[in-house]
């Protein structure tokens, strides 16, 4: 099982999506995959996951405390998960 290679542009009018979805990537326009909608479904979980463990990573407290390149890469993922 594999998701539809990205990077991906998706354009809705809100964040609830109902009825056809299209996608776009460096391919064109493409209908989502089964694979693809759980990825999509997902998404929000998965950032909350990594927020979270970015968080940990980074917190002295618990003794993982660092700048490390993974938790350098989560951050940027996560800011553009945001848009930012």
């Amino acid at each position: 099982m594999t998701h539809t290679p990205g990077p991906w542009e998706a354009y809705a009018a809100s964040h609830h999506i109902e009825g056809n979805i299209r996608l776009e990537n460096s391919s064109g326009l493409f209908d989502p995959t089964l694979e693809d909608l759980w990825l999509i479904d997902a998404a929000p979980d998965l950032l909350a996951a990594l927020e979270n463990l970015v968080l940990q990573c980074e917190n002295p407290e618990i003794g993982l405390w660092g700048k490390w390149p993974s938790t350098t890469k989560a951050n940027a993922a996560i800011r553009k998960a945001k848009g930012e």
